[in-house]
């Protein structure tokens, strides 16, 4: 089995640096691995690029959900198999990213629970040849075609809790029969095994989540194949001690995983609720107490959002997209989209965007013009800058722990940014 092997080389406090290693693979962290969704422009195509063109010390895989996949990465994948060079090693862009970068799948079961008729429909597309899946959305849309009240949050949530929390014997088979045909598809494309895990939102579903990632994982350890676990956790779950406390218990005493993946659904601190920050806080203390106690796991957050910088405190790696907007969103206000600002943290409209440039920041900031920002040119500059940008701050990040001014360097960076206010949740003070 090529298992993931972790060697702590340095910390400040609760944050830790890691050498991981998987396969050919070697990444040191904190690393950021970009949420590929996009295909207008391809963003798997242009991280690939960008990635050959420079040397992105922090940036050593990306995040591909399986909604996304069967348009972003199965064709690649399919291709290699059909390549032949005289050593035998397909040297097209694709297969050089994949040998030395980590793809990893989110399962995205988000999508069954926030239920709109374009998830349904990528959801469709992507898991059509699995019939408990396909089943769901078909007996969902029968039952919303002929329901007169339109009490349609009703019918989804009583089918969601069908699909996750029934549990007689015809259940348990199609379960473990769906569980086997999503992991093989993992294997297949990505390598590397992701629990298919429901959003967790009470104590049922935390219970049926350990009960999948523990399935998930015997099927890969019976294939010689590794797996992750995974749990995606509600604000109001993340609000929940009981909850939290049987996630934190699963993770310390799982001997199975190396790499624990979290995200969370609903979750955003820069709304205020007061409760949803502390209890966040009390999550990255627990994680930091629990790599205290065992050097050799390591956490990966996906979709880290708002609270992403604050959570590179005890998090190896975080996912976010190349938008600016890590959950999805439909429409926004500016006709050419949003533009990172890297100072205050958050996207802005691009064409408000030019006078605040910052010319020595990256390559496209030094080369971009006013004209850019009025042309749709600006969808592929404004990824690639924020691609530089996670990379610089995962990279500033990285020497300050080797500097030991750490909990310095984070206030400062706060202060300056839009959350100014999460200063009082760092670790290190």
């Amino acid at each position: 089995m090529d298992k993931i092997t972790v060697l702590r080389i340095d910390r400040d406090g609760a944050t830790t640096l890691s050498d991981i290693s998987w396969r050919n693979i070697v990444l040191q962290t904190p690393n950021v691995f970009p949420l590929l969704r996009g295909q207008r422009p391809n963003e798997l195509d242009l991280l690939m690029r960008e990635k050959a063109r420079h040397n992105f010390e922090h940036v050593d895989g990306c995040v591909i959900k399986l909604v996304n996949a069967p348009n972003l990465l199965y064709s690649h994948v399919d291709e290699i198999s059909t390549q032949r060079t005289l050593d035998n090693e397909p040297q097209d862009i694709f297969s050089k990213y994949k040998r030395t970068n980590f793809i990893i799948p989110d399962p995205s079961t988000e999508y069954l629970y926030q239920f709109k008729e374009k998830y349904d429909n990528k959801i469709l597309d992507a898991f059509g040849d699995i019939e408990r899946i396909k089943d769901y959305i078909t007996v969902y849309r029968t039952n919303k075609e002929v329901m007169t009240d339109k009490s349609f949050k009703e019918i989804r949530k009583k089918l969601h809790d069908n699909f996750w929390l029934r549990n007689n014997r015809s259940d348990q088979q199609e379960m473990s029969v769906m569980l086997r045909q999503i992991m093989s598809k993992e294997f297949k494309y990505f390598g590397y095994g992701v629990p298919f895990t429901p959003v967790i939102t009470d104590m049922d579903y935390m219970n049926r989540a350990i009960q999948i990632n523990e399935s998930c994982q015997a099927i890969a350890y019976s294939q010689d194949m590794e797996c992750a676990s995974m749990f995606v956790i509600s604000k109001r779950a993340l609000k929940d001690d009981d909850i939290m406390g049987e996630y934190y218990d699963y993770v310390r005493k799982n001997a199975w995983a190396t790499l624990n993946i979290v995200k969370f659904i609903g979750l955003d601190l820069h709304q205020l609720d007061l409760r949803a920050r502390r209890k966040y806080f009390e999550f990255m203390s627990e994680i930091a107490e629990i790599k205290e106690g065992n050097d050799k796991k390591i956490f990966m957050l996906l979709e880290g959002g708002n609270q992403g910088y604050l959570s590179n405190q005890v998090f190896d790696i975080i996912s976010h997209s190349l938008t600016g907007f890590d959950m999805d969103i439909d429409y926004g206000e500016s006709s050419f989209g949003y533009w990172w600002d890297e100072t205050l943290q958050i996207p802005r409209p691009a064409e408000e965007s030019f006078p605040l440039v910052n010319r020595e920041h990256c390559d496209v900031c030094s080369s971009i013009t006013q004209d850019d920002f009025f042309n749709y040119v600006i969808n592929e500059k404004r990824r690639m800058h924020r691609l530089h940008d996670l990379n610089k701050k995962a990279t500033d990040i990285f020497n300050a722990i080797q500097s030991k001014d750490l909990g310095l360097h984070m206030r400062r960076v706060l202060a300056n940014s839009e959350f100014s206010s999460f200063q009082e949740y760092l670790l290190n003070q």
